[in-house]
């Protein structure tokens, strides 16, 4: 190769890239200067992975979503029925408080008592029994007052129904006379003062009274003469 002239040595590469007559040192230098990359160029190092990062903070809660209702179920079988419970206690019997009241009809108390009664206006039931054969009944649930025609002899007196014993019971027996005498078996039951039973009258519709009280059940009945031959 041609040595360059003195004077172009010190000049720089880009004056004498540009002339005409150094394509041939341009040339060369590129030449040079590729081979000089392609000299240094050092294989790539793997570095050791770096420590792991700090946790970042929880983000914000999204809002909540609101799903459709869903489809009612269908019910569940009827449970079976429960026993019974006990009984309670009977209460006690009250009392009733009663103003002014007007009743129609029989009452019946059931023989419960009537207390601090006030009565006025009132009256008994009258009956009147016949003689059958010879004996007449005379029945306390029917009547307290007994008007009997005295047409035949009495030979058996039945008092039926009598309260109980401890509670006093009485009933007026009326005989009205048919104008003959006739006589009347009282009984055991029956007692009459001094033990000694009246005569009846026998005059025609003459009326004789007795009246007779007993507190025992009707084991003994006390008879009165109220009055006789009215």
């Amino acid at each position: 190769m041609p040595l360059l002239p003195l004077e172009l040595v010190n000049l720089p590469v880009a004056a004498i890239c540009s002339s005409a007559d150094s394509l041939v040192l341009a040339s060369t230098t590129g030449a040079g200067a590729g081979a000089g990359a392609g000299a240094g160029a050092g294989a790539t190092g793997a570095g050791a992975a770096g420590p792991t990062g700090a946790t970042g903070s929880t983000g914000v809660q999204g809002a909540s979503g609101i799903g459709a209702s869903g489809a009612a179920g269908t019910n569940g079988a009827s449970g079976s029925a429960g026993t019974n419970g006990a009984s309670g206690a009977t209460g006690a019997a009250g009392g009733a408080s009663l103003g002014a009241n007007s009743f129609t009809g029989a009452q019946n108390l059931q023989d419960n008592e009537l207390i601090r009664a006030k009565i006025r206006d009132y009256s008994e039931t009258i009956s009147s029994p016949t003689i059958s054969a010879g004996t007449l009944t005379l029945n306390l649930e029917t009547s307290n007052i007994f008007t009997v025609s005295l047409n035949a002899a009495i030979t058996t007196l039945t008092i039926s129904n009598p309260p109980a014993s401890g509670s006093g019971g009485a009933f007026t027996l009326i005989l009205t006379a048919d104008g003959t005498a006739r006589a009347v078996t009282w009984g055991a039951a029956v007692k009459w003062p001094g033990g000694t039973a009246p005569t009846l009258t026998a005059t025609l519709n003459k009326i004789d009274v007795f009246t007779f009280v007993t507190t025992d059940g009707g084991t003994s009945y006390y008879g009165f003469n109220s009055g006789q031959n009215f």
